[in-house]
């Protein structure tokens, strides 16, 4: 595949989540107007059909997010390929690429298995090690700054729906 062919296809894909996150923010429009439309319907009935409405809308989107997820892990992939294009004549005059060159893929492949497995050890080693010394010196959790975190987020977005209601 050409450098040109990759990157019409970035293009072309590019376009296509951009073209889906406007349907997704029109379906967030319609989400918001049926809402509305609920909170000030008095019948019961009405209200039940606009939260089913609402909840097919949801689907949709559901889907739409999806397909930016696909979409998403495309483009990191075109990205990729892109990248090694354009950097495979330096690549190749390096010594890593000269060594990675002549390796085995089965080897190579090997190789990452095995320093990815070490790595995993290593790290959880690390946060054994690390928890330890945080207990013993009477230092704050991670956990406990996530709670906090979390607990700060959730706040925003109670101020955020505070402001919208007030405003409508």
């Amino acid at each position: 595949i050409s450098l040109d062919e990759l990157n019409t296809t970035r293009v072309k894909l590019s376009n296509e989540q951009e073209r889906i996150m406007r349907r997704v923010s029109d379906l967030e429009k319609q989400k918001e107007a049926l809402f509305q439309q609920g909170v000030n319907e008095p019948s019961k009935r009405r209200q039940m059909l606009l939260a089913q409405k609402i909840q097919e809308l949801e689907l949709q989107a559901k889907n739409y997010d999806r397909n930016l997820t696909a979409y998403s892990k495309q483009m990191r992939v075109l990205n990729g390929l892109i990248f090694l294009k354009e950097n495979r004549r330096s690549w190749e005059d390096t010594a890593v690429g000269q060594v990675l060159g002549n390796m085995d893929l089965a080897d190579l492949e090997g190789f990452v298995d095995q320093a990815t497995a070490n790595n995993i050890f290593q790290m959880d080693k690390f946060e054994r090690l690390l928890g330890t010394l945080e207990e013993s010196g009477d230092m704050t959790r991670g956990t406990a700054m996530d709670e906090g975190i979390t607990e700060i987020m959730e706040q925003f977005q109670q101020a955020r729906e505070a402001g919208s209601m007030g405003a409508t």
